[in-house]
């Protein structure tokens, strides 16, 4: 059964969260058949629409049925609605790998005419497997240690890291949530 802990305002985990989405996450550890990107960070995003033809009639259902499981989530926890997804983002963190200090909305210093339209943020941990590679909200003081099963919901305004990870990968699901 999940627990939900409440670190901040803007920032929750949600413990065990995932033990129904079996057949979801071993699809994505072992095909990896979404669209494939790099980034500057040592990332390696994984994108995966349910609207490709590549993906059997099952996937796209557990696709909607995560999504709309974190949706009811982020409804009891900021009582806000958010937009249906579509989509689902793996990111794999190589070993040595971490991601700079950045917020999830756009950057004015970089693209001063974007509009923020992520409401909310949620990073959900497939494994824990590896050591380091905490989630780190340092104006606030607050690090958390990545866990197998543990989703963590905040807003994507706040500055926010990830540390180093080592001996092993570190393997997350990322989605971006606008208000609908």
């Amino acid at each position: 059964m999940s627990s939900t802990i409440k670190l901040h305002d803007d920032i929750y985990i949600i413990k065990n969260f995932y033990k129904s989405y079996n057949k979801l996450y071993d699809h994505i550890l072992s095909n990896k058949m979404g669209y494939r990107s790099h980034n500057p960070d040592c990332v390696i995003r994984y994108q995966f629409d349910i609207n490709s033809s590549i993906y059997s009639k099952e996937f796209p259902n557990l696709i909607l049925d995560y999504n709309i499981d974190i949706q009811k989530k982020i409804y009891n926890i900021f009582n806000i609605k958010t937009k249906e997804k579509n989509t689902l983002t793996a990111i794999i963190y190589p070993e040595d790998c971490s991601m700079q200090e950045h917020t999830d909305n756009y950057d004015p210093l970089y693209n001063p005419n974007a509009k923020a339209s992520h409401i909310i943020s949620s990073v959900h941990y497939l494994n824990s497997s590896f050591t380091g590679g905490q989630l780190i909200f340092k104006n606030l003081n607050i690090t958390i240690k990545p866990e197998e099963n543990l989703l963590v919901i905040f807003n994507p305004n706040l500055l926010h890291s990830s540390s180093i990870n080592k001996n092993g990968a570190k393997i997350s699901l990322v989605n971006f949530w606008e208000e609908g």
